[in-house]
């Protein structure tokens, strides 16, 4: 009778809110490392602002990263990565394996990230949709020859429907007021609606009549781009 070497069960792996998995492909595998997330989210925007290659991590620096150094080949069934598949790194250091996956590989995003980004989307673009009613309004309706006044500024959900049919996506951190004047000037574009700025009003008071005959003259040069910018702010 011969006596048979019983191989121990892996250890699966739940991860909590703060962690994710980053992934990476080399050699013909797939390797995986259980990362800090918000710690790794803020280093990958660090990479897109900066590059690749201008950012790096050093091993010294791995407790900020990661809850625990090692490599995995699946990090959900808690499978670990032995010496000879981590030969494909061309190093024995684990550490520095780790290193190599974080600063090139792929920050996993969960069911729960995507559904968050999706609600994060919708609100934003309501927002967006928000400020376009207060900046803008319909210059085809004149109130002075009888228009209804509500009539003159479109509704959220107007603009919400204006902003689908033209496939507006919002790109980049930005503010739903910078995301709201692409999209008045997307919808001037393509003829979407008929659609303006609401005009800003100044209260200029000149010192002398010299100075405010130079303002009345830039206020009369339509193709003076300095006074446009400042009515356009």
């Amino acid at each position: 009778r011969t006596a048979c070497a019983m191989q121990a069960p892996k250890q699966k792996r739940k991860l909590d809110d703060s962690q994710a998995i980053v992934r990476y492909s080399r050699g013909g595998k797939r390797f995986e490392i259980i990362a800090k997330r918000e710690a790794v989210q803020q280093f990958k925007q660090l990479q897109k602002e900066k590059g690749k290659s201008n950012v790096s991590i050093a091993a010294s620096d791995l407790e900020d990263y990661v809850d625990v150094v090692k490599v995995f080949l699946n990090a959900a069934k808690g499978e670990p990565a032995t010496k000879k598949d981590l030969g494909v790194f061309e190093t024995n250091d684990e550490e520095q394996a780790v290193c190599t996956i974080l600063m090139n590989g792929d920050l996993q995003v969960s069911q729960a990230d995507r559904k968050d980004a999706v609600a994060g989307q919708l609100k934003l673009l309501v927002q967006i949709a928000e400020v376009v009613t207060k900046k803008s309004f319909n210059p085809e309706v004149d109130v002075e020859e009888g228009g209804k006044k509500g009539s003159r500024y479109y509704t959220v959900e107007e603009i919400e429907r204006h902003m689908k049919n033209e496939g507006y996506t919002p790109k980049g951190n930005r503010s739903a007021k910078a995301h709201a004047l692409d999209v008045i000037k997307l919808l001037r574009e393509t003829d979407a609606c008929p659609i303006q700025r609401q005009q800003l009003k100044y209260r200029v008071e000149p010192e002398s009549d010299e100075a405010k005959e130079a303002i009345l003259e830039k206020i009369n040069d339509k193709d003076n781009e300095g006074w446009a910018l400042l009515l356009d702010t």
